[in-house]
Parts: C-alpha cells; structure tokens; sequence
C-alpha cells in the first residue's frame, strides 16, 4: 500500500445481517453439505427460476423432498430462512399452473435436531386453475417459527403472487442443529402434461461478527467451514496455529485474538491491522520493519506482552535516536550493555543532552531517547544492534509536553508498533510545529557537544513537505515515513508549552515518500544537488517544484540548515541559506536558483547531481552557471570540478535550465543539425542530414504527451495539441539521440 492511512472506526465490531448457508442450484456443490434430493431435478427455464438453474419437482403423486443442512446457527440473532418458488404448469407457454389443496402443495419444514424431528412450518397451495408467474418482481410473505407443527397456509391467488417466504426464528431458539427440508406434491389432472413446484435461493442468514480462525493452513469461518478467505475489517480472528506474515500474507480484521501457547509473527514488510481490540493469550512477535496497526484510538489490547524488533547498525561511541512501541520498557533492560552513562533525553532549553538513569527509568511515551552503542562495539566497523522492546503495545492517543524556551528543538518517538506519517503528524499539531523533522545519522557521533551555534556537525537528515535530504556523507534520505522505534527532532514554532498529540489516523503499514495528494510525487520535478569537498566528505540540498510552494520562502516547503556546520551546501532565497527549497509547481526553464556553500579548507570541490525525479529524468537538462569564471556547464552530464577558497560565497553559482544560446526557445536557426521551429499552425522538427526515426513529446512534468516514428527528415505536429508553456521534443536519429526545448505561445 504508498503507504495508507486508517480511520478511526466504533470501538466494537458491529453484528450485521450475513449468510451462514446458501443453495443456489448453480453448481453440484452447495456451500454446506446436504442430503440427497431424491426423486427432484434441476429445473431450467430462463426467466422462471433465478440464474440458470433450480430444483423441480414435477408430476409426482408422492411427496419429494430436498434436505439442507445441518447449520450452526446458534451464535447469530434475528435469523431467518428465505426460499424463493414458482408453480409451473409446462406445456402453457411455461408459465400456467394448476395447483389444489389436498392434491398440490409445497411445504417448508424445520428440524432444531439435524432431522431427527421435523415440524412443517408453511404450506404453499391454489384452487386457481391458471396463475401466471415469474421472477420479474419479488412478492415476500414473512411467517414466524413456532415448532408445534401447526402450519401456516398461504393461498396462491391472482392478487397474491406470493413467490418467496421467510421463516423468522425467535432469538433464544437452539440453533446449533438447523436442517431445512422443502417438500412438495403434484398430481396429474385433466390436460396439464407437465407441473411442476420450482424453488431456488435457499438462504439461511442472521446478524453477527463473522469470525475466522487460523488453524495452521487456512482460515475457517465460524459460519461456513468452505469459507476460506482471509479475513476482512468487520471480521474477528483467532490464531489458533502459529502464523507469520511472510508466509500466509498480511490481514486486516475487527478484533484478534491469539490463542495460548499459539505465536503470531508479523514479518517485514508486512502488516497485522486490527481496527479494535486484540487480546494475547499466547505470543506476538513484530519484527524489524512490521507493522502491528490497531487502528480505533479506543482499542484495547489485553494479555500477555509482545515483543517489537528494532535492528540498526553502530560502531563504538555511536548514539540512535529511540522511541519506544510499547509501554514500561526499561531503558537499561532494552540495551544492557550500554554504559550507564550513555543514556540522555533532551533539554530544549538548554539544547544540550541530559544524562538518564536507565536502570530506575522506562520510556516514556512519544519522547525520545538518545542511547549509546554498547560498550563491547568496536569504533572500526558496524556491528547490528538488535533491540527488543518488550510490553503491551501503545494504541490511541498519546502526548509529550514539548516547549520552545530557546531554539524550539524537541526530541520525540514514535509512540506506536507501527510507522507513522509525518506529513499527518504536522497536520494533526500544525499550530504548534513547524513541517520540518530533523533524523540523527553517526556522521560525527557524540550528542552530549549538540549545543546551539556550537555544533558543527552535519548528523542530521531533515525532511520537509517537499522532500528529504540525507546528512553529511550519506546517501539515506528520509522519507514521510517515520519508522517503528524512532527518535527524531521536531521544532516547537510557538513560544512556551503544548502538548504534541500522536493519534492513529498518523499509523500507516507501508513506507512511502513524500508527495502532494493533488500531484503524484514523479511528476513533481526534483533535483538533489551535492557538494564534494576535497576531505571526500559531501552534502546534498534539495530543489523541488512542488504544487503548494511558491518560489518566496514558504513554511513546510523550505527549510533552513538546524545550525550552521563546515562544508555547508544550500540554496539562497532573499538572503536566506536553505537546504531544502520548495519552488512553484508551474516550473519554467527559464528559471534560475542561486547556490551557495561553506568552505571549511582550499582546494578541489565537485558539484555533482545525486538523484534527480519528475521532468528531470531525461527530458530536462539542468546547467549549472558559474558566474566567477563566465561558464555554463551541463550538470545532467557530469559534475563540475573547481578550486575554492575557505570562506562562504553566496553568489558565484546559480542552477539554470538552458543555456545562452537557448534563450529563444522557438526561434532556432535552420542551419543546425537539428531544430524545432513553428510552421504556420504546426511545430516541426527537422534534420536534413539523419532521418528521425522516433520523437517523443513530454510536457513540462515530464509526462509523455505524444509520439510518432516519422522514419523522415522532418516531423509536423499541430501547435494546438498542445497547452501554453514548455515542451520537450526527445528525437531519436540514426546515430543518436537529442533533447529539444520548444515554448508553446
């Protein structure tokens, strides 16, 4: 699922009207085993019986009958059976019968005992000798069980063209052995060569939770062990077998219950979403990358504790950002061999680290931690630290006193067993935070010197609501998706103390990027630009044309560096430095972004592009000006290399998206290999010395908007194909392949 979100639903499931037992005739299985139909035939006539098939009975002087059952209906209220007929006197243009009391009749009875006993409910019959009849509308007449074997009698009339009963049974009937038998009786009389009684559509229906229970190879339902699906929202579950996601799929359910000495394991990459209570008789494993979702902020969860695996890799001296899933996990017993001393949360006042003791404190909800690696790490490689959470999983809403007495920063976790949205975390306290979250890497560890305009580190990839950067010398860009056990900086917009609320309308099962919910994300050009210093460390910024931006500085679309560090790499908005721009979506190639940096030393740099999304994929160029040496280069084919001197330049590049002798889009000179010019109301492309074997036509998103393989030297399209602004022409020749630019007026 891009990752999705759930919406709180009632706190209860809610019984509703299902089936627990049908017939329809269509095939030679019913749903549920029946005895046989002796004597009975399947009936087809279009238009008297529903689908193509249904059981007869025709011409018989004695009594034939069809079984169906037994049904355990004994956990549903308000059930009923319904069985749709017809009288049919074939041989009249098939839709004429003669039916008489005493001589023809159809009759509904029950058995409570698996038909050990029956009691005739409800006899069908006429004295009329020609009723016309068919299924073109349905006339129900609804009769009560009552188990004395005092039938009722309901009379065929051309007023009352009755052709579907239901029988109701009053809740507290012992339904657990409910048998169904239709029996009927026709006698040969006068000039009819061929009646018959035809039913069809023998429902057994009731309201209830439906529930399925796992028994180790598939899902048996409590209404129909031939129901084998998975569950679904409205449905409970019982694991009542050990079950992994890996290998029998993700669900969705109502309510869950796991059995005692049963495990359920949720694997990565899966999900277990449970819209309301979940009760652990036995054990619930969720490991790294899953995602156990209770999605009613007022679901309980009761029974024995689950486990939450959080895995990540760290050398000696290393800190990760934590936050906790689960309630009254101990801080020392989630990382044992962590010095007493590498345990802090954070003081916003101060901004700097403060030492907890781990062995007399547990996490906190939503607050977030910062944990030293254990101490038998070595400081020359990665080693995995696999952490376990262990206790009953926080659901619903939960909240953490944040405050801005200083810069605002505020260290907060994931509070769930599952991801979280940021982008809904920021919509849910918008009032109160600003869209920007700040996620610690181990480039230059050691939280406890994080201190105001004293920190000189680049730790910190940082996500807004136009993308993520990653951090100094990482290529790990965070995404919308903030993970399970996650600890991570939000800043505090408003002066003094609020409450930051976690609900579960932020939970989500599937990680995902950021995009605007009006545009998808590839259609939304951006570039990740990186800076490489002569050390072989590097930073990356971000420029992005994202519907909601505009090209002034706008709050969630850009963001500014979290504190000024060596070797910084950014773009400059009205004497603003940020590493994150979000620009108007209406992108332009006549637009230009001034580039600045710090340089910590002399030497070598490389501007170079990381990653590119949207237009930028192929059909856009992006050109890098530096204006101190007078030179435009083409960034889309390689980095730049050039030689700086310490200190901080605000003005000598700047990213442009053509080049001089582009700057009249429309007016191209004949005399190149290639161009694209407008003829009266076309647009042309032509070369007089290759054929162009294919053109593709892109707008200014990047989304292809026309093609053609002219095998010619020239191309004609109608100009009014296409709306006002930017066009790229890709025109595939013999030998190779060029990227044209042409502006629609």
């Amino acid at each position: 699922m891009i990752g999705y979100s759930l919406v709180a639903q009632s706190q209860t499931c809610t019984p509703t009207n299902q089936l627990m037992f049908y017939q329809d005739f269509e095939t030679n299985q019913p749903t549920l085993p029946e005895s046989s139909n002796v004597g009975l035939s399947h009936h087809i006539t279009a238009g008297q019986v529903f689908g193509t098939k249904a059981m007869a009975i025709h011409n018989s002087t004695t009594a034939l009958s069809g079984t169906y059952g037994p049904v355990n209906a004994s956990f549903a209220t308000d059930v009923k059976v319904s069985i749709n007929f017809l009288p049919i006197l074939v041989g009249y243009n098939g839709n004429k019968n003669f039916v008489s009391l005493g001589d023809d009749y159809l009759s509904v009875l029950v058995s409570l005992n698996n038909g050990q006993t029956w009691s005739r409910e409800i006899v069908m019959y006429s004295n009329e000798e020609e009723l016309k009849y068919d299924f073109s509308s349905i006339v129900s007449q609804s009769l009560t069980y009552k188990g004395t074997g005092l039938y009722d009698l309901i009379a065929l009339t051309s007023n009352n063209k009755v052709n579907k009963v239901e029988l109701l049974f009053p809740n507290g009937t012992d339904l657990s052995k409910l048998a169904i038998r239709v029996e009927g009786l026709i006698n040969k009389k006068k000039n009819d060569p061929d009646k018959h009684w035809v039913f069809d559509n023998i429902f057994i229906e009731g309201k209830f939770v439906e529930t399925k229970t796992w028994n180790g190879s598939t899902w048996v339902a409590l209404s129909n062990p031939k129901k084998t699906l998975p569950p679904t929202s409205t449905e409970k579950v019982v694991i009542d077998a050990n079950y992994t996601t890996q290998n029998n799929g993700s669900f969705t359910a109502c309510e869950c219950t796991i059995n005692s000495g049963k495990t359920l394991t949720i694997n990565p990459d899966t999900y277990v979403s449970v819209y309301n209570d979940i009760t652990n008789n036995g054990i619930v494993n969720v490991l790294d990358d899953a995602n156990l979702i209770q999605v009613n902020d007022n679901g309980k969860f009761t029974g024995n504790p689950i486990k939450v695996n959080r895995s990540t890799k760290l050398k000696k001296n290393e800190y990760n950002y934590w936050g906790s899933p689960v309630s009254n996990q101990n801080l020392l017993s989630f990382s044992p061999s962590t010095s007493t001393s590498g345990f802090y949360t954070y003081n916003e006042s101060t901004d700097l680290f403060a030492r907890v003791t781990p062995g007399s404190n547990s996490f906190a909800s939503a607050k977030g931690y910062a944990i030293l690696a254990p101490s038998n790490y070595t400081t020359s490689s990665n080693t995995v630290f696999n952490g376990t959470f262990t206790g009953t999983p926080n659901n619903g809403i939960q909240t953490i006193q944040i405050s801005k007495n200083k810069n605002g920063n505020n260290l907060v976790g994931n509070p769930y067993p599952s991801n979280i949205s940021f982008r809904k975390l920021y919509e849910a306290n918008s009032s109160i935070i600003e869209p920007i979250a700040y996620i610690w890497t181990n480039t230059n560890p050691n939280p406890t010197k994080m201190q105001g305009s004293n920190y000189s580190g680049a730790n910190y990839a940082i996500v807004n609501l136009s993308g993520g950067i990653p951090a100094l010398n990482s290529t790990d860009k965070p995404t919308e998706t903030i993970s399970v056990g996650q600890g991570f900086i939000i800043k505090k917009s408003n002066p003094g103390t609020s409450n930051l609320v976690f609900n579960n309308n932020m939970r989500i099962s599937t990680k995902s990027k950021f995009s605007n919910a009006r545009l998808p994300l590839l259609d939304q050009p951006k570039v990740w630009l990186k800076l490489t210093t002569p050390a072989q460390n590097f930073n990356t910024t971000l420029i992005g044309y994202i519907q909601g931006a505009t090209d002034d500085i706008d709050n969630g679309y850009d963001t500014k560096p979290m504190y000024k560090t060596s070797d910084m790499f950014y773009s400059v908005v009205n004497s603003e430095t940020l590493v994150i721009q979000g620009k108007s979506n209406n992108f332009s190639i006549d637009d230009k972004v001034q580039l600045g940096a710090v340089y910590y030393e002399p030497g070598n740099y490389e501007i170079s592009i990381a990653q590119v999304e949207g237009i930028f994929n192929g059909a856009q160029d992006i050109y890098l000006k530096d204006n101190q040496l007078n030179k435009t280069v083409n960034l889309s084919q390689g980095p730049y290399h050039f030689q700086a001197e310490t200190g901080v330049d605000n003005t000598r590049f700047e990213i442009v998206y053509k080049t001089d002798s582009t700057l009249g889009v429309d007016n191209f000179s004949k005399t190149k290999e290639t161009v694209v010019y407008k003829s009266a109301e076309n647009i042309i492309v032509e070369n007089n010395s290759n054929k162009i074997t294919s053109v593709q036509v892109f707008d200014a998103t990047g989304k292809l908007v026309a093609s053609a393989k002219p095998n010619s030297n020239q191309f004609s399209i109608e100009n009014s194909k296409f709306q006002k602004g930017l066009v790229i022409f890709k025109i595939s020749l013999n030998d190779k392949i060029e990227t044209k630019k042409f502006l629609v007026k």
